[in-house]
């Protein structure tokens, strides 16, 4: 059976990560319960959720919940991350997680676009230099989409894209729209 990652917004006051089969033929069940508001942001292929916390000492934060329940921090922070996703290649069939993060950070002073190694960190490499949000990994992992611009939902908004190929690091190439 197929299981979606949400979270509840009929608590005004607290969001948990919830797991709920696509069918709905089943209730949806708490995967954590944490003292603050948690959103899923990814899921791998092995079940492994990608989610944002909210921590009022350290903004939002990034942290993985795998199949098992362990919480494992990724990016804990004053600044605010999120938006994460996971590269598609991430999760082999060989049963090992390897490969990169897409998320979203202010720690600049603005919203930038960074790829992250995983699993670790060794790796951290800003993709925008001038404002970027939301990415978007192809389906193919060949490309990184995110959103530019001065207002969220403005006309001006541009949708970017930076081809990349994964060899023995991540490469960037020029963004084209």
């Amino acid at each position: 059976m197929t299981h979606y990652s949400t979270c509840n917004f009929r608590e005004a006051y607290r969001r948990p990560l919830l797991l709920q089969p696509a069918d709905g033929s089943g209730p949806a069940e708490a995967l954590l319960k944490a003292p603050y508001d948690q959103f899923p942001q990814s899921v791998g292929r092995d079940g492994t959720v990608l989610y944002t916390e909210i921590n009022p000492k350290t903004s939002r934060d990034m942290l993985m919940l795998s199949p098992d329940g362990k919480t494992t921090p990724l990016r804990i922070t004053p600044a605010n991350e999120g938006e994460a996703r996971f590269w598609p290649g991430t999760f082999s069939g060989s049963g090992s997680a390897k490969g990169w993060i897409a998320y979203a950070s202010d720690e600049s002073g603005r919203r930038e676009v960074y790829v992250q190694s995983y699993p670790g960190a060794a790796n951290r490499i800003p993709v925008t230099r001038e404002g970027g949000s939301q990415p978007r990994w192809s389906r193919d992992g060949k490309e990184l989409f995110y959103v530019t611009g001065g207002a969220r939902w403005s006309p001006s908004i541009s949708i970017r894209t930076v081809p990349s190929e994964r060899r023995a690091g991540f490469l960037i190439g020029p963004p084209s729209s």
